[in-house]
């Protein structure tokens, strides 16, 4: 049975995660999802580079190693997933394991301009959030989950988010199938979506 692949792409704090986490819900089938956020490089034990390493720039990622595991999980392979600590800005020692054969949810800040092949994808989604929405997003998260200072959660949004954002976030729009404008996308723009992924005739919710 072929694997159905969805790429959902857009900014920092645009709802990629949430509706990710949606789709996998609504489909009565074996769902995974993976995170191009696991794949940042291991900057651990590199204490003095820290402060020079952009996050937000598609090189701080193992951009061929997440490649490989897209095309292992089409083949219908297993692969292990790496764990990403940010405290320790590396890579943990366990990994997770993920093996799908119906429908995998791809979900990152770039995903259609960085040399990911594109017949690799049957479906590409864009997330288009307010840039406000997606700095008061992140900063009430940063703030909760990270345990960051306002100050630097702000600092490094001018610094490389808002920056990166434009420069490599922005044209994945373009490249899009499907486009969420807005904070938010209303029930009939997520049935539609979801009844296009139900159109290949292996998906069932």
């Amino acid at each position: 049975m072929s694997l159905f692949i969805v790429g959902i792409c857009g900014g920092s704090a645009s709802g990629k995660t949430t509706l990710a986490k949606k789709l996998s819900k609504l489909f009565d089938c074996e769902v995974g999802i993976l995170s191009l956020d696991n794949y940042y490089k291991n900057f651990s034990g590199m204490v003095e580079e820290l402060s020079k390493v952009n996050y937000d720039h598609p090189d701080s990622l193992d951009i061929t190693f997440f490649i490989e595991h897209i095309e292992a999980l089409k083949e219908g392979r297993k692969i292990e997933v790496p764990v990403y600590d940010y405290e320790n800005h590396g890579r943990k020692k366990e990994t997770k394991s993920l093996q799908v054969n119906k429908l995998l949810i791809i979900e990152g800040l770039f995903l259609y301009n960085i040399g990911i092949p594109d017949e690799l994808f049957d479906l590409k989604v864009f997330m288009d959030t307010p840039s406000d929405i997606r700095f008061i997003r992140r900063l009430v998260r940063d703030r909760e989950e990270r345990g960051r200072t306002v100050e630097s959660i702000v600092n490094q949004y001018l610094a490389t988010v808002r920056p990166m954002h434009d420069i490599y976030v922005a044209p994945n729009k373009k490249l899009a199938d499907v486009v969420f404008k807005g904070a938010g996308y209303s029930h009939a723009d997520f049935t539609k979506l979801a009844d296009r992924i139900k159109s290949t005739g292996t998906l069932t919710y």
